[in-house]
């Protein structure tokens, strides 16, 4: 009988040891889960994290460039016809985010030459993982998530969906999110 609770008292401690109590990148990926609830009390653990993948700076600009291509692309197809049919709002309005986009285009092939041999540094990882937690008297299941994390553990985006993960990872290339707000706001002034 003796030896059974002993057992069952070692299984319960193994059980409740959480091994990534000290990991950067959970600790990354907890922070930024957690920060709409900066006062609640919480309980958060790990089931399962790993790592399965990675990508280069070299890849994220050539993302970001193909996504602003495709919208170059898409917005000329609705500018001429909305020329055609005589939409001219619809028509300056597009004329104007096909401006903007340009710029940007513009701006993210100097970045990427600019960013020399840096391209092929890793830009973020990939982790797959499944936590539980608690915030307030509110359970919490993440089953199957992503994360993208920095090589220096800032976590970038957290997703379910491992296709919407590296929506927001734009952020991570230097200057991206500038470039971005600068040419938005510019737009804003000269539609006024």
């Amino acid at each position: 009988m003796k030896k059974i609770i002993l057992l069952l008292a070692a299984a319960a401690t193994i059980c409740s040891c959480n091994p990534y109590k000290n990991d950067p990148v959970a600790q990354a990926i907890e922070k930024t889960t957690l920060a709409n609830y900066p006062d609640q009390p919480h309980r958060f653990r790990f089931q399962k994290l790993e790592k399965i993948d990675s990508t280069v700076f070299r890849t994220e600009v050539d993302r970001r460039i193909g996504t602003f291509e495709t919208k170059i692309r898409k917005n000329k197809e609705l500018y001429n016809k909305y020329v055609r049919t005589g939409y001219t709002v619809n028509a300056d309005i597009k004329k104007q985010t096909l401006m903007n986009d340009s710029v940007i285009l513009l701006k993210l092939h100097a970045l990427k030459e600019e960013m020399g041999s840096k391209l092929d540094e890793v830009a973020y990882y990939d982790y797959k993982f499944t936590a539980f937690g608690k915030v307030g008297d509110i359970p919490f299941d993440l089953i199957d998530y992503y994360a993208t994390v920095t090589p220096d553990n800032e976590c970038l985006t957290i997703s379910e969906d491992i296709n919407a993960v590296h929506r927001a990872t734009g952020k991570v290339l230097p200057g991206y999110m500038e470039i971005v707000k600068t040419i938005a706001v510019e737009g804003e002034e000269t539609e006024e």
